[in-house]
């Protein structure tokens, strides 16, 4: 039985690779003789191939966390580069697996290098289609590019999505329903991440994490005075300056997982904080991609944790019982989802 997992490929991503490798956990539940590799699909955004030529200071550091992830994920099994195949050659690999999962990530982003082939695996029978986790990353779908989604989403036969505006968007483009489950970070639980982490030397004995992009400056003088207030040295994973910036993906979990409080405003940092029971700071991201962070939290009940409500009594307290208890529902409906679809196009066959 072989089946392909359809999705961004960024090695410079921390999020992007952890959530490959629990979905592909989480599938090898399910059908544990299975096949799993990772097709890639829209791996750049259009602004990422001059991020070189705007700062060329960063290119290093990229390069050799591109290099460390490559090498720490080739366990974790095969990828495929496939944004420009041909038709034919795609054709080819719609012929070669038992069934397609698009997710999870930002796949549907419409501002990304895109192949609508690929992204909607159009080059295979829609019977053998589904979406897990999928996301569209924007709030709305501009005028030129409508058609090409709504051919897209009817050629898929299952579809969830991973915040509530994506639901909409689905119902909006075809009229068609859309389940609402968990990142696949979310599906492992703190043990199964603690177990996939590996030892990080030299981290600071108390640090506050920055994990995000374009952090506006209200989040660096919030960043900079909660350190200042409670004695944390600031580790900015994503500052090329530092030396833990070229961590690979199981290190990062580490660095997480060590973490006094971590401040965050993209949507795998609130989502793993949440996973690993992490005391965090949610700052919202750009409009246009507040509904991934705005769902994940109501999710988990935490909407209180915004950097504008957070009393500084609660900034390192944080109860998990009532989140488990929740997130325990979510990870259920989202399991069953994702077994029963896949269940359904592979026709039970022997596990």
């Amino acid at each position: 039985m072989k089946i392909a997992i359809i999705t961004i490929i960024d090695y410079t991503n921390f999020g992007n690779r952890l959530q490959n490798y629990a979905l592909i956990k989480k599938i090898k539940e399910i059908y544990k003789d299975a096949e799993i590799d990772t097709v890639g699909g829209c791996s750049k955004h259009i602004l990422s191939y001059l991020y070189p030529v705007i700062s060329p200071l960063t290119f290093v550091p990229i390069l050799k966390r591109k290099k460390r992830m490559i090498e720490s994920c080739k366990r974790v099994g095969k990828t495929i580069g496939a944004d420009f195949f041909s038709m034919k050659k795609l054709r080819k690999l719609g012929e070669e697996y038992d069934a397609f999962v698009m997710g999870s990530d930002q796949i549907w982003n419409p501002g990304f290098v895109e192949n609508p082939n690929l992204k909607f695996a159009l080059f295979a029978d829609g019977d053998k289609c589904m979406a897990y986790s999928a996301s569209f990353g924007v709030s709305n779908i501009k005028k030129n590019k409508v058609e090409v989604f709504k051919k897209g989403l009817n050629h898929t036969k299952y579809i969830s999505v991973r915040e509530f505006r994506g639901k909409e968007l689905v119902k909006e483009l075809v009229d068609k329903g859309a389940q609402v489950v968990l990142d696949p970070t979310l599906l492992l639980k703190k043990y199964e991440w603690q177990e996939y982490a590996k030892h990080v030397e030299n981290l600071p004995k108390k640090y506050l994490l920055t994990y995000g992009f374009n952090l506006p400056k209200a989040f660096r003088e919030y960043v900079d005075n909660v350190a200042k207030k409670y004695g944390l040295e600031v580790v900015n994973i994503n500052k090329f300056s530092s030396k833990f910036t070229t961590s690979t993906a199981q290190e990062f979990i580490d660095i997480l997982l060590n973490a006094s409080l971590i401040c965050t405003n993209s949507f795998h940092g609130h989502a793993l904080s949440i996973a690993l029971e992490k005391p965090f700071v949610s700052f919202p991201p750009k409009k246009s991609y507040d509904s991934r962070v705005s769902s994940i939290l109501k999710i988990a009940g935490l909407e209180g944790r915004n950097y504008q409500q957070l009393k500084d009594e609660d900034l390192f307290r944080l109860d998990y019982e009532p989140v488990n208890k929740r997130l325990d529902a979510e990870r259920e409906k989202s399991f069953n989802f994702l077994k029963n679809s896949l269940d359904s196009i592979i026709g039970n066959k022997q596990k």
